[in-house]
């Protein structure tokens, strides 16, 4: 059991991302009220507001946790000096898969916050400095093309990204292959 403030504050927020989570599995982002949330939780509505402004921001943590997640399991699985194109298709991968799982909450995620740089600016950055940190891995020295080529491969990344999430047919295996094609235009 918590005992501190801290330690109780922090598990509620566990809770309630718990409920979101299993509350946003079964009726959708769309079906799902914060009230339901709370109540599920054992918590007043107030409480659900005190750790998260709206819905929106809730649905986020949801699935940034787990993209946090698919992108550690990709990280455990390369090198430093792997090729650029074989780390993208790496990440890509274990994105694709975790945006597949969540198909329905993941448009939802990407149509509240496409345009909302503030919900994408850290984890974009971070992620694009990984990418020119593995360019630079390969020609130590450097590129002057190396930010244009890590915007160009995430680029790709992306369009594919919303290629995958509308196609029902389209499995994440063959999203990667079509982004290596793709990226091998690029780095070549």
């Amino acid at each position: 059991m918590p005992t501190t403030r801290a330690e109780q504050k922090s598990e509620t927020r566990r809770r309630l991302l718990e409920e979101a989570a299993a509350c946003f599995a079964t009726h959708g982002f769309e079906g799902t009220t914060t009230r339901q949330i709370a109540k599920q939780c054992g918590v007043s509505i107030g409480t659900v507001f005190a750790h998260f402004p709206n819905k929106q921001t809730l649905l986020q943590a949801v699935l940034y946790e787990g993209i946090e997640r698919a992108l550690s399991r990709a990280r455990l699985r390369l090198s430093a000096n792997v090729p650029v194109d074989e780390a993208m298709a790496t990440f890509a991968g274990s994105l694709y898969r975790f945006y597949l799982q969540q198909r329905t909450l993941s448009k939802e995620l990407l149509k509240h916050n496409l345009f909302n740089t503030d919900a994408f600016a850290e984890q974009l950055m971070l992620f694009r400095e990984e990418l020119i940190s593995f360019m630079h891995n390969q020609t130590p020295g450097g590129d002057r093309n190396t930010e244009l080529v890590a915007d160009a491969l995430m680029s790709h990344y992306f369009f594919i990204l919303l290629t995958v999430l509308n196609d029902p047919n389209m499995s994440a295996h063959q999203a990667v292959q079509r982004l290596r094609r793709m990226n091998a235009l690029v780095t070549a």
